[in-house]
């Protein structure tokens, strides 16, 4: 027999039959928990002891069967290999005693016709050793447990074994058959315990030497207790579907072999053994013995002796499921009207009792409807915690569910304004079904406060933009009676719709950040305006807002604007930081329209920092997250984005497809119609429509000068404007727009600087071009753009090569080559490849060997680091010093090899470009301005890179 940690049991068992044989009888009662393994158990010994020469009488009893006399008796005899006119005297007896009167109790005396039954089989015995297997006797009716005893009493010299199984407990027909039967000396109790997490090893087949604790058996025991049938199970669904690779949990469903297996513990048990697992299920973390005893009016003392039985067969710890798809499966079993019964008396139950609203919510939702005012308010109240939590599909469920069991009508538009604000954030054109409700509610002013400022913002999304006004004009009028958080709101809601849709308001919003402003949206929109108007503390509050917000689905709005002001601030390393925390954040929620934003923000940082392959996949990613419809007006983001970088990339055929694609007309309303424009104005002159493009910026410019919003922060259109004339060959209308970008931007506008500092060099005279190209190049390498950085580094060679430079034309081109293989521009990377190929050979620069060996000891050793690529601050940690230090042996370095930047050093230094690493840019502003560049922008020389 393979029977798992049931050594012992079988040979206590094979002990007691060898000393049946010896003519002293013996009984056995084998008591242990439902699918503990009794039944396989008793099954395996009484085939062996049928092999070894006794005769196997058995019977089963059962729930149904309890009340029918002498029916496990019956059982017995059916296969007893009597004679013919034993087997019809026997008949007689139990004929007569199954339609005589149920005796009350085990106290009344046997009749004779017990006493004839029990002779039979003492008279067999004397022929053959008799074993006598009854499973699940406590459903044996009271007649033949009280003929039990009664043959129990004569087993002292018969060669009978008596094994009798029991589950643990259920309660018998009459207590006292335990106290008589368990005071005889021949009778032995054994019990039979779940498997060990060994056991459990031994049954999966692992090996035997594996530590417990890390193994896959100790999973698979804490789901099942060590339940034997519940193992089998498990076994069977990983048979099925395998473990995952990452986690030690496998996959389980309430339909599984080991949901069923759940049930069937159940069902083929006491009637109450389900009443109470189902309620402890409907209870989950509020369940305890008075609870469930109110719920299904048990009493308590009953519901703990449950409970009891069931944490012995493995189901519960602590009076709660071990695993979630053991309740799941015990709450499948109340997918009909009983159960929405039990669910509502559950949630009436805990409602009064004062539990938390997300218990009593929980209970409501299984019920699908709504019986008692009160629950409307509870179900709105737990969505509002289920949105701050991140679950956000929750909430919508729950909002739904209240909606529609609401009579009252202003109520009704206040839920409906909820649900419009949590179903848009799963997806955003479920909202377009409310919107002509909530327009009505808005006008007819039945819907206020903060719920008619939340569809106000969906009025803005779809492009609604003069119906969002004529709200916001309705509270202007109303304003006296707003509460100090709605007043906020409000002015949030404004500020954004002056930013988004600049015709309604007759131009762009004042410039103020609002340092002090309450609200988080308040001051992330304000951030936002500041960084688009130049305000040197749009940063500071961008970042207070993101410190200060708990991701979650009602912070991601604010978090969100924080972010795209860093982007327009230029603060690429800490917008590249925040980007990546809000996207997994998002992705960690269940809002794909948050996932889409993140996304989308996440693709224009990586864009401006010219690492176009996670521009691409990021981009993608938004633009997959939900549907062009959904996106709304926002689809200029992430589409532009995208247009973008296949543009750089070189994949006009994929960037004319996005071009291609229809989008919003109210999108040119709004700031993201810009972004559209520009990046179709760039697509366009990659494919030499020249005169499109520059209808493109040209209408972007208009757009901006009438909206006031005319900032290069935003779109610096002059630049696109200014190559299509160069282009084109009028070099003096794009030196008018170069020269007008330049005098609109402030210190800190480093990639619109560094655009027009490239362009203005490719206007002025050949000897004037280098040096305006360092510059720009400069610029670009300290705002971390990359790309930019590639384009005016071979703009750079270019020049040098005209002059007849040819050895610092290669060394800049080498840069060149480099950073646009690392940004992934393709057609930039291909052409500056066959430019060094057809260069002609350079003599070998510059830097004479005593040059390099002027550098002292140190200074070489922080000279190659940084020709390898780290930061400032990476060196000093890397040799112990300060960065001060650093800072200053690079500065003498600079001198000494006649270098303006790092990007010479590794061609200085003689060093293999191949080993070089792409460097990690965090920008902070430079405290050694250049006194013409502006704040922020290093000096040519100037060793203070971050």
């Amino acid at each position: 027999m393979d029977l798992v940690e049931r050594d012992d049991v079988v040979n206590l068992l094979y002990q007691l039959l060898t000393d049946s044989r010896r003519g002293r009888g013996r009984l056995a009662v084998l008591n242990g928990a439902a699918g503990s393994g009794k039944t396989a158990l008793l099954h395996a010994f009484t085939e062996w002891a049928a092999t070894s020469g006794a005769t196997l009488l058995g019977a089963t009893g059962s729930h149904t069967e309890r009340t029918l006399p002498l029916g496990v008796v019956s059982q017995i005899f059916q296969d007893a290999p009597t004679d013919p006119e034993t087997a019809a005297h026997v008949a007689r007896v139990l004929g007569a005693g199954s339609s005589a009167p149920v005796p009350p109790d085990l106290a009344v005396e046997a009749g004779s016709g017990l006493h004839d039954l029990c002779g039979v089989l003492l008279k067999l015995a004397e022929e053959t050793p008799l074993v006598i297997a009854i499973d699940d006797v406590e459903y044996a009716d009271l007649a033949s447990l009280q003929w039990l005893l009664y043959l129990s009493r004569r087993l002292r010299s018969a060669r009978i074994l008596v094994v009798l199984n029991e589950c643990a407990g259920t309660r018998p027909v009459d207590p006292r058959f335990h106290a008589e039967l368990l005071r005889q000396p021949y009778c032995h109790r054994i019990e039979l315990p779940l498997l060990s997490v060994r056991g459990v090893g031994r049954m999966l087949g692992e090996d035997p030497a594996a530590v417990p604790e890390r193994s896959r058996a100790a999973a698979c025991h804490a789901l099942t207790g060590g339940n034997p049938l519940l193992v089998k199970a498990l076994m069977e669904d990983l048979r099925t579907y395998g473990w995952p690779a990452t986690s030690a949990d496998p996959p389980l469903g309430v339909d599984t072999a080991f949901g069923n297996a759940v049930r069937t513990l159940l069902y083929r048990g006491d009637p109450v053994f389900l009443t109470v697992a189902q309620a402890i299920a409907v209870l989950d973390e509020a369940s305890s013995p008075a609870m469930v005893g109110r719920l299904v009016r048990l009493d308590p003392r009953t519901v703990a002796q449950v409970e009891h039985a069931l944490t012995a067969a493995g189901l519960l710890l602590d009076g709660r499921f071990r695993s979630l798809v053991a309740r799941a499966a015990v709450l499948a079993s109340l997918a009909n009207e009983n159960g929405r019964y039990v669910h509502h008396r559950a949630a009436r139950q805990l409602h009064r009792d004062g539990a938390q609203v997300t218990a009593v919510a929980q209970r409501l939702l299984a019920t699908g409807r709504i019986e008692e005012p009160w629950a409307v308010p509870v179900l709105t109240e737990s969505a509002g915690h289920a949105l701050r939590d991140g679950q956000v599909q929750l909430a919508v469920q729950q909002l739904r569910l209240a909606y529609d069991g609401c009579a009252d009508e202003p109520q009704r538009a206040r839920i409906r304004a909820l649900l419009a604000s949590a179903e848009w954030q799963v997806s955003p054109s479920a909202v377009l079904r409310h919107l002509p409700e909530l327009s009505d509610t808005l006008r007819d002013g039945s819907l206020r406060g903060r719920e008619a400022v939340a569809a106000v913002r969906y009025l803005l999304w779809y492009g609604y933009d003069r119906e969002a006004r004529d709200v916001l004009d309705h509270f202007r009028t109303g304003r006296d009676g707003l509460d100090p958080e709605t007043a906020t709101e409000v002015d949030s809601a404004k500020l954004w719709m002056s930013l988004c849709y600049p015709p309604l308001t007759g131009g762009a919003p004042p410039g103020s950040v609002l340092p002090g402003a309450a609200g988080l949206q308040l001051q992330a929109v304000g951030a936002l305006v500041g960084a688009l108007t130049g305000n040197e503390a749009a940063t500071v509050s961008a970042e207070r807002v993101l410190q200060q917000a708990s991701l979650n689905a009602t912070t991601m709005g604010p978090a969100s604007a924080a972010v795209l002001a860093l982007i327009y601030a230029d603060r690429l390393g800490t917008a590249a930081t925040w980007s990546a925390t809000l996207l997994q954040a998002a992705a960690g929620g269940s809002a794909p329209v948050w996932t889409g934003v993140a996304s989308a923000l996440r693709a224009e940082v990586a864009l401006r920092q010219g690492d176009l392959a996670a521009a691409e996949d990021h981009a993608r990613s938004a633009l997959a997250s939900m549907s062009a419809q959904s996106w709304g007006v926002a689809l200029g983001c992430p589409l532009a984005t995208l247009i973008r970088a296949m543009t750089a990339m070189g994949r006009h055929d994929d960037a004319a497809e996005l071009v291609a694609q229809p989008v919003p007309e109210a999108m040119f309303r709004t700031p993201f119609g810009l972004h559209y424009l520009e990046a179709r104005g760039y697509h366009r002159l990659a494919e030499n429509r020249l005169y499109a493009a520059l209808g493109d910026f040209e209408i972007c410019g208009a757009l901006m000068r009438q909206w006031q919003l005319d900032v290069p922060a935003l779109v610096p259109w002059r630049a696109g404007a200014a190559r299509a004339y160069l282009l084109l060959g009028q070099r003096g209308a794009a030196g008018d727009l170069v020269t007008e970008q330049l005098a609109l931007l402030d210190d800190g506008a480093f990639r619109a600087r560094g655009i027009a500092l490239r362009l203005l060099a490719a206007i002025r005279e050949l000897p004037h071009r280098p040096a305006i190209l360092r510059q720009a190049a400069d610029v670009f390498e300290a705002g971390t753009a990359r790309l930019e950085l590639a384009y005016a580094l071979a703009d750079l060679s270019v020049a040098h090569r005209q002059l007849g430079e040819f050895a610092d034309a290669e060394a800049v081109l080498r840069s060149a080559h480099q950073v646009a293989d690392e940004c992934g521009a393709q057609n930039l990377r291909h052409r500056l490849a066959a430019e060094l190929a057809a260069a002609p050979p350079a003599p070998r620069p510059a830097t004479d060997p005593a040059d390099i060996d002027a550098l002292s000891e140190a200074e070489q050793r922080v000279a190659t680091l940084a020709a390898d690529g780290l930061t400032n601050r990476e060196i000093a940690g890397k040799l112990y010093i300060t960065v001060s230090t650093v800072e200053q042996h690079l500065t003498r370095v600079y001198r000494k090899l006649h270098v303006n930047r790092r990007s010479e050093l590794r061609y200085r230094l003689r060093l293999d470009v191949s080993t070089g690493r792409a460097r990690t840019h965090n920008h902070v502003a430079d405290p050694g301005a250049h006194p013409r560049l502006g704040a922020g922008c290093p000096a040519p020389r100037s060793a203070r890179t971050h």
